[in-house]
């Protein structure tokens, strides 16, 4: 029985590793929306928490660059008014415990959201360049798609490697877009 438990906890586990950012975020905050939840049972600092919780539902789905930044302040600003709350004993043994499992699920959320920052902040530096090299810009490329030429097929594809070589129609040119 406990060898079959362990076994289904490290295959989530595994499988938690391979979730993409959007979808850790999503996770913690929903572990810390469930901890508000079982949080207010107690004293707890309940309005502020849910509303972080809310919060990276929110960005998560959205990658508002905005959202994001504002979801690590606020976890970092909600985390120390939850240990001063706690120092003060504002917090009941129960509301302490999910106190500081909430603060754990803030931060791990929070490290992830800032992630996605700068992965954002990445994507700004890969824009279009023209043949200056300015980022943002586009030059010599075709006006239609907003793409410099470098970016499109090449026309006489008998000039390519045949592992360089487009297979099917258009299959130099995507337009993928993640969601």
């Amino acid at each position: 029985m406990a060898d079959d438990l362990l076994l289904r906890l490290s295959a989530r586990a595994g499988a938690f590793a391979f979730l993409d950012t959007p979808s850790k975020i999503e996770v913690f905050a929903l572990g810390s929306f469930s901890t508000c939840l079982l949080g207010s049972l107690a004293r707890f600092p309940l309005p502020a928490n849910l509303a972080i919780a809310l919060l990276g539902l929110l960005a998560c789905r959205s990658r508002s660059e905005a959202q994001l930044a504002g979801l690590c302040g606020f976890c970092v600003f909600t985390t120390i008014t939850d240990l001063i709350e706690m120092a003060r004993g504002g917090t009941s043994g129960w509301g302490g415990t999910m106190c500081i499992l909430n603060i754990i699920l803030k931060l791990f959320m929070a490290a992830n959201a800032y992630r996605i920052v700068d992965a954002l902040g990445a994507l700004d530096e890969m824009a279009p360049n023209d043949d200056l090299g300015e980022p943002g810009q586009v030059g010599s490329g075709s006006a239609a798609s907003g793409f410099p030429t470098a970016y499109h097929a090449p026309t006489n594809v008998s000039s390519l490697p045949e592992d360089d070589a487009p297979v099917g129609e258009g299959a130099g040119v995507t337009r993928y877009r993640a969601i």
